[in-house]
């Protein structure tokens, strides 16, 4: 391993030590009783897939499927929408959750669930990758791998990994996972730290229990 190489080891262990350990101090924060609040609102996020007006809503769904990769990457308020879970938001807390109900409302309607398909395909894109019609995923430019994106990055795809489980979409979930990990395993230095990966792993411990 060249000097070069042994530097960018040492720098991306170092930034996710730093996200890692701002990660546990936030959950250290939550556990004493000082969460945002938060609340269930399916009706509210089937709205906001289906691009109805409310001013809750940050950004319109048809405007994030724009966004530049510049934009996505400026904007905070905006992935715990197309991404909903069950879980409140750390840095979000004004975002509604979802219910083991969501997913049923979702799947029967068609016009909302393509919409989070394509949702979902534009923060893909700026992985990297790119998913087929059965949910196959691969590469999409082969530019600029998913790894070397902004650390915060890195729990967005945990929000991903989970939302796709629990919006009834498990194998989705099971088959991105699978190739970030088959990527990961390419990789000429260790870009993702042991902890982040077991996030990600949790999402699919998750997925079995199903």
């Amino acid at each position: 391993m060249n000097v070069f190489r042994k530097l960018a080891t040492l720098l991306g262990w170092q930034r996710e030590q730093h996200i890692e350990d701002k990660d546990r101090m936030i959950v250290s924060t939550m556990d004493n009783g000082q969460q945002s609040q938060h609340q269930v609102n399916n009706q509210l996020l089937l709205h906001f897939f289906l691009n109805n007006e409310d001013q809750r809503i940050p950004h319109r769904h048809e405007d994030i499927v724009v966004f530049t990769d510049d934009e996505v990457e400026a904007y905070h308020d905006f992935i715990q929408w197309i991404f909903p879970t069950s879980q409140p938001s750390r840095f979000n807390g004004d975002a509604p959750t979802i219910d083991e109900h969501f997913a049923a409302m979702l799947h029967s309607n068609q016009c909302a669930l393509q919409n989070y398909c394509k949702s979902c395909r534009r923060y893909l894109h700026y992985m990297d990758f790119d998913c087929s019609g059965d949910g196959n995923i691969h590469t999409y430019r082969g530019d600029r791998p998913f790894y070397l994106l902004p650390y915060h990055n890195f729990l967005r795809m945990t929000r991903m990994l989970q939302s796709l489980r629990e919006t009834g979409q498990p194998q989705c979930s099971a088959n991105l996972f699978a190739q970030m990990m088959n990527i990961l395993r390419t990789t000429p230095y260790h870009a993702i730290s042991g902890t982040t990966i077991a996030y990600w792993q949790g999402t699919q411990n998750s997925n079995k229990a199903k």
